[in-house]
């Protein structure tokens, strides 16, 4: 009995010691886990534009392998660019393509995105690429999201019928292209509209020219075409080139 009682009066300190540390911990942890409960981290995805978007361009070349992307019209606010191309492969692998450019002084950038993977100089190219997404973002020097862009990229081949990924625009050529086109939204407009912008900017990109005949339908108003210079409005949705096509109230 005095060996216990001994033993008790020796280590009682030190059981009550770890007893206080554990409810410390306890009632830290609880209020650590309340304040992140009250205070959730801020979603950047759902990012307040601070910045206007960029004009983009994304090309395909003949063989529908690689995509130049063109980044136009950066705030010069802006201090880094990132860029992701994700997309699914015919055997229903998804990759993606992505990269930061520092645009510091810069208001365009441009950029060759591989629909494959390549090393030491050779390049494997994935076949049926298709489901195709790309997201620009745009931050200051400290890191903080100021816009985000994301579109839709169709891109096909020997299709008389160029539409969208959203469904709302499409080009009917008048014969069945050659070689691969794409059709995507390209942010900010080339220049000025002439009037209210109802839809898009949609542009329809291809490496074999812009001397294509067609039909444009698209929904919003009187259409447009971005000619290089200006804007040329279509009759009846009828036009005789590619290129950026808007409409306006």
């Amino acid at each position: 009995m005095e060996f216990g009682h001994f033993f008790m009066k020796s280590y009682l300190p030190i059981f009550l010691l770890v007893g206080g540390l554990l409810v410390v911990s306890l009632v830290g942890f609880a209020v650590f886990n309340l304040r992140s409960r009250e205070a959730p981290v801020e979603n950047e995805e759902e990012v307040t534009p601070s910045v206007p978007a960029p004009f983009i361009t994304l090309t395909p070349d003949s063989a529908g392998r690689e995509l130049t992307l063109n980044v136009s019209k950066i705030d010069q606010t802006v201090a880094s660019l990132e860029y992701e191309l994700v997309y699914n492969t015919q055997a229903n692998v998804l990759q993606g393509v992505p990269g930061t450019v520092d645009v510091t002084g810069q208001t365009s950038i441009s950029r060759q995105l591989t629909l494959g993977t390549c090393s030491s100089g050779v390049c494997r190219y994935d076949k049926g690429v298709k489901d195709i997404t790309l997201t620009i973002r745009l931050r200051n020097k400290s890191g903080k999201l100021l816009n985000k862009f994301s579109s839709g990229v169709a891109l096909s081949t020997k299709e008389k019928n160029l539409t969208s990924a959203d469904g709302k625009f499409t080009f009917a050529l008048d014969k069945t292209p050659v070689g691969y086109y794409v059709v995507t939204q390209t942010g900010a407009v080339p220049s000025g509209p002439p009037g209210e912008l109802t839809s898009g900017p949609y542009g329809v990109f291809t490496s074999g020219g812009t001397l294509q005949s067609g039909t444009v339908t698209l929904e919003g108003g009187k259409i447009y075409l971005w000619d290089g210079k200006t804007w040329q409005e279509l009759s009846d949705g009828k036009t005789k080139m590619l290129g950026v096509f808007i409409a306006t109230q």
